[in-house]
């Protein structure tokens, strides 16, 4: 409680750190841009030469302040109860996104600071001659060249050249002290806490996180890491994940593990943004869909895992091909007939046809539920015995394939027999009239 206490306590002083500076700094851009308006009568020049020579001031400010990442830096894990810690070595940088950013911004202030002592001297003269040159865009702007018969840049030029320096001095150091104190308040912890959120992670957890599917014959699945492996994961949010598929596809299935689905739809968005062809993160993408919509497949949910079976249909990861598949004809069961059966049966036929996918029961067992549904369709329509024979032998057909790759489906099957599976009754009508389901789902001596 303490603990929780005390990094409220700090998070609030943070607040308060950060309110306070950028109420400053906008009080003296208020300040400035106000002072800019009235000496030059409301040019749009002074304006715009302001908020450039601010910008870039922010710029170089925030490339001094771009933190340093420590290549080397180990880490020190806490080991099991009774066990020392664990030095680890690695390295803090791995997912950071802004290591080329830090090395870039050390090469750059490195030459700033060299070239501006070398030119310590010369620094006036060349603020001088900027504000000549800015001076003379003010002085135009701001004294029309009807008002005498002298130009206006003969008019004004030495006093707006005064003006457009103070402006270079003035809004440069405020936007360079800006952007030091913005990224060292701001954006570095911002960065700190997407590295430290993923690096608290171990490698087989991050692997887990990634690979697991988030559903399984219709239950959830949820990674086996412990809560305190996740937890800081689980409290950032998504702009504080870097920019990756597999930082933010990490991050979208620690919120999904923690119930948190439109999150998790979010952040699964957001990493197809960077990898849109890969199957894997589709197919998660579409489950993490059906559970923001109450666990309820719909055609939303479907097309994505339509696009997620295409693309695993190009690709060599035959595990992750049967899981796409057997999602694919489980939910399409629970679609509106025919098109649902009619799916999850072109689906699974399709995939049992192609020689080099693996052996899977659950596609074998949604094929006989499919043909469950399409016999009792038939059979509510009056069709004929003998197409109603058909489909229970494809059916029979299915379902000791499936039992024989999986026993334990046995018990499944028998309870949707037996009316015990809730709305899963797609096998109840072919049993009442044909008693091989009876035995095929009998149990084994």
């Amino acid at each position: 409680m303490d603990g929780a206490n005390g990094d409220a306590r700090r998070d609030e002083q943070t607040r308060h750190d950060l309110g306070l500076t950028f109420k400053s700094l906008l009080a003296c851009l208020v300040v400035g841009l106000g002072v800019v308006w009235a000496a030059t009568h409301g040019a749009a020049a002074g304006w715009l030469w302001s908020v450039a020579c601010l910008a870039c001031g922010f710029v170089v400010g925030f490339l001094f302040g771009v933190p340093r990442v420590l290549d080397d830096e180990p880490r020190r894990e806490p080991g099991e109860p009774g066990r020392a810690e664990i030095t680890t070595a690695r390295t803090r940088h791995r997912l950071a996104v802004n290591t080329n950013l830090t090395q870039i911004s050390d090469w750059l202030t490195k030459i700033i600071v060299g070239v501006g002592l070398v030119e310590l001297k010369q620094i006036p003269d060349h603020v001088a001659r900027a504000g000549e040159y800015i001076g003379r865009s003010l002085a135009t702007q701001a004294v029309p060249a009807s008002s005498s018969a002298v130009p206006a840049t003969q008019i004004a030029a030495p006093s707006y050249a005064s003006l457009a320096a103070a402006i270079v001095v003035f809004f440069s150091a405020l936007g360079f002290l800006g952007g030091y104190l913005l990224t060292r308040m701001y954006f570095s912890p911002a960065f700190g806490r997407a590295d430290e959120g993923l690096l608290a992670l171990s490698e087989t957890t991050k692997r887990a996180l990634q690979t697991t599917p988030l559903e399984q014959e219709g239950r959830k699945v949820e990674v086996s890491a412990t809560a305190r492996e996740t937890a800081s994961l689980r409290r950032l949010s998504l702009r504080d994940v870097p920019h990756t598929a597999e930082g933010r596809a990490i991050w979208a299935r620690a919120q999904f593990d923690a119930g948190r689905y439109a999150d998790a739809v979010e952040g699964y968005a957001s990493a197809l943004e960077k990898n849109p062809h890969d199957a894997r993160l589709r197919h998660a993408y579409a489950i993490a869909l059906k559970y923001a919509a109450g666990n309820r497949p719909t055609a939303a949910v479907l097309a994505e895992i339509e696009k997620a079976r295409t693309l695993a249909d190009q690709q060599t990861d035959l595990q992750l091909r049967a899981t796409i598949y057997a999602s694919l004809t489980f939910n399409a069961l629970y679609m509106p007939p025919p098109a649902g059966y009619e799916t999850a049966r072109e689906a699974a036929l399709a995939y049992i046809a192609r020689p080099d996918n693996l052996e899977n029961a659950e596609v074998w067992f949604n094929l006989a539920s499919a043909y469950g549904q399409e016999h009792t369709e038939q059979q509510k329509a009056g069709a004929d015995p003998g197409v109603l024979k058909k489909l229970r032998d494809e059916a029979l057909h299915a379902l000791e394939q499936a039992i024989a790759l999986e026993p334990r489906l046995r018990a499944r099957a028998r309870a949707m027999i037996e009316g015990k599976a809730g709305e899963d009754d797609d096998l109840i009508t072919m049993a009442r009239v044909d008693d091989r389901f009876g035995k095929a789902v009998a149990a084994s001596s």
